[in-house]
């Protein structure tokens, strides 16, 4: 899937927004946080928790 262009948050400017093109007329919005701290902590599972799917990847060839 190629990425369509990247844009600072302007929230919080030490994280990025990734858009990328699925190919289908949607574009999938990534958050990146390249200094953020991995957190082991489980998330509660009763209906009042929104589950995110979080992917560590390295930039590169």
């Amino acid at each position: 899937m190629p990425l369509v262009f990247v844009r600072p948050n302007l929230d919080a400017l030490e994280t990025k927004h990734l858009y990328i093109d699925p190919g289908d007329g949607r574009i999938i919005t990534i958050f990146s946080g390249e200094e953020r701290k991995i957190d082991s902590t489980p998330n509660p599972n009763d209906a009042r928790n929104l589950h995110h799917l979080a992917f560590n990847v390295a930039l590169g060839t």
